[in-house]
């Protein structure tokens, strides 16, 4: 037997591209995606349990790297991109959205990702580079 999804429990919506995805993502209960490291980045900032497929071509296995963390810390499941089909899918989702069991630990998939988290570091950087440029005397004088 084909494993299904209960349809009364599940509710997506496809779109072909999205300007915002943090809020995407914050209305998400699940997020099933490859592990850029951008998206693994904005799954912890959202605290967003997942499933991760990464990028088996990506540049020395990059993606499957950027998983590792989230896979350590409780947020996410990796599932290796040769054995990803729709059957694994709704298995794996299943799993996490199905059952009472599953949704408690969606959620603190969810929790574990907030962990690894750092909203604050686009303007780190910033201050790091505005800090290099005055030493290296690029800045105003």
């Amino acid at each position: 037997d084909r494993p299904t999804l209960n349809p009364d429990k599940l509710a997506y919506r496809s779109v072909r591209y999205e300007e915002r995805m943090d809020l995407v993502l914050a209305a998400a209960d699940l997020a099933i995606c490859r592990s850029g490291g951008t998206t693994v980045a904005e799954l912890a900032v959202v605290g967003l349990g997942s499933i991760l497929v990464p990028l088996p071509i990506a540049t020395r296995d990059h993606q499957t790297a950027n998983a590792l963390p989230l896979v350590a810390a409780g947020a996410a499941v990796v599932v290796v991109d040769a054995d990803f089909d729709a059957d694994r899918l709704v298995l794996e989702a299943d799993r996490l959205i199905n059952s009472d069991q599953g949704r408690t630990k969606l959620a603190a998939m969810g929790e574990s990702a907030t962990t690894l988290a750092h909203p604050e570091a686009a303007d780190r950087v910033a201050d790091l580079l505005e800090q290099w440029a005055l030493t290296a005397g690029l800045g105003e004088q």
